[in-house]
């Protein structure tokens, strides 16, 4: 009786927008074990909650990367009244999103939510939450219309001209407390985004290409890579340790 392989990758590339990214293992790894864990960075005693907050930065710099615009707005929402319950703002910012709508403002968006600790400090509590969104639309929206929309404290449309990343930019405000507090639930990412492209080599011993086609890098400047180390558990108990070649570029389409 035959004994079935199980599949395995080898390598991987993502393409979020413009921004091209290229995964190769040192060891070929179960494909049940990946769990998009294409950038871990992760060492052996690394919590399973610090893996979810990789991914869902993970999630979040490639939806950026793939629905930004040259007009992208980054807004804070804040509560005048101190408000702690998750359920109450995840309500208000609905009713925001709607009033939105009924003036004409129909544009995808990612929201994080986060806690104001200077404020908690002061009043004794874990701190107000308040909203960081991006909204990926090139539509004039005037901050007047924001405070309208939101009506129960302080609005800001954030500068971010200067901003040479805005998927880190946006990713560093998902707090590992905040994602202790809520997992998932810390950020979300609207209906119609759009999302990576993702060229994969699993398949089965003997299936796997040793060298990703070279026509997907023809225009891809890279100026970032790194090798990082980490480790986990086969399924006979046994310490596996492995690497990743993890190289970044931007997909210069005008080359084309």
């Amino acid at each position: 009786m035959y004994k079935i392989e199980p599949k395995k990758r080898l390598e991987k590339i993502v393409i979020s927008g413009n921004v091209v990214e290229y995964i190769r293992y040192a060891k070929p790894i179960p494909v049940e074990r990946l769990d998009n864990r294409d950038t871990h960075r992760t060492g052996e005693n690394e919590s399973k909650l610090d893996c979810n907050l990789v991914r869902a930065r993970q999630e979040i710099r490639r939806v950026v990367w793939c629905n930004q615009t040259q007009y992208s707005k980054f807004v804070t929402l804040t509560y005048k009244s101190t408000c702690l319950d998750y359920d109450q703002m995840l309500y208000d910012f609905k009713q925001f999103i709607k009033k939105l709508r009924r003036r004409g403002f129909i544009t995808p968006y990612v929201w994080i939510s986060e806690h104001q600790k200077e404020r908690g400090l002061k009043e004794g509590n874990e701190g107000s939450l308040h909203i960081h969104i991006v909204f990926f639309t090139d539509d004039y929206i005037s901050n007047n219309t924001i405070a309208e929309c939101w009506g129960l404290g302080f609005t800001k449309i954030n500068a971010i001209e200067h901003v040479n990343n805005l998927a880190a930019y946006v990713c560093k405000y998902l707090t590992k407390e905040e994602f202790n507090l809520y997992g998932k639930n810390s950020y979300h990412c609207s209906r119609g985004l759009k999302r990576p492209i993702v060229f994969g080599n699993d398949g089965y011993m003997g299936d796997w290409l040793q060298e990703t086609n070279p026509e997907i890098f023809k225009n891809v400047e890279f100026n970032f890579a790194n090798t990082s180390e980490y480790a986990y558990r086969a399924s006979d108990g046994s310490l596996v340790k492995n690497s990743i070649i993890y190289k970044q570029g931007v997909w210069n389409r005008e080359k084309e």
